[in-house]
């Protein structure tokens, strides 16, 4: 795990306008963002298999998909690691989606390759961590303590004095995915990159 950077947004809220009626303290406002690096351990694929209209009769009411038929679709897939969604329908035909997580990333080639053979398609692979919250919160703990550090030599310069925190508020929390994949008739490769969870935290000091 690294940390690559940390992004700082500095502004001021003084709300001390005469008359104004609920005024808020004087506020020093700080917009962290923090990016760490992690090595990935799962994997999240998501899948559809398909059936036109002229292969089930456009009306069927039932599912169409049988259990046996999905199972030897997803033939060498742990059933236990298999998250299905009910079938629904578009213009085309029928559609059964759903969710494979892989916890050994050395088998995501072949899971790719599998599930091409079988006529299954791949509608993403995400990369993520089974232990993503402890990072999120290395991320929260290094946000706070970098935009306290900014807060006090900002209030030196303004001749303030820095007070409690009055609030803190995640703005945003995304995990992007940098591993990219090539394609061949007889292979999958995926070439496993570290994926960046990014924090953006809305924090506000006091002003004494």
């Amino acid at each position: 795990m690294k940390l690559l950077y940390s992004f700082v947004l500095i502004f001021i809220i003084n709300s001390s306008l005469n008359g104004q009626v609920n005024q808020l303290p004087p506020l020093l406002t700080f917009t962290q963002t923090e990016t760490i690096s992690i090595q990935p351990n799962v994997a999240v694929v998501c899948f559809e298999l398909r059936k036109e209209f002229t292969q089930v009769g456009k009306n069927r009411l039932i599912d169409i998909f049988t259990e046996l038929e999905i199972s030897s679709r997803l033939f060498g897939v742990d059933q236990r690691n298999i998250k299905l969604f009910p079938t629904t329908q578009d213009s085309i035909g029928f559609v059964k989606k759903g969710i494979i997580t892989l916890h050994d990333l050395d088998k995501l080639d072949a899971l790719h390759l599998s599930l091409r053979q079988r006529n299954v398609g791949v509608v993403y692979t995400h990369l993520t961590h089974s232990n993503l919250n402890y990072y999120k919160q290395k991320a929260y703990l290094s946000g706070i303590k970098k935009a306290k550090t900014q807060a006090l030599e900002l209030s030196k310069i303004l001749n303030a004095g820095l007070g409690k925190v009055y609030s803190i508020n995640e703005s945003s929390l995304q995990v992007v995915n940098n591993t990219k994949s090539k394609v061949s008739p007889n292979n999958y490769i995926h070439n496993l990159a570290e994926i960046n969870l990014v924090l953006e935290l809305e924090i506000s000091y006091l002003l004494n």
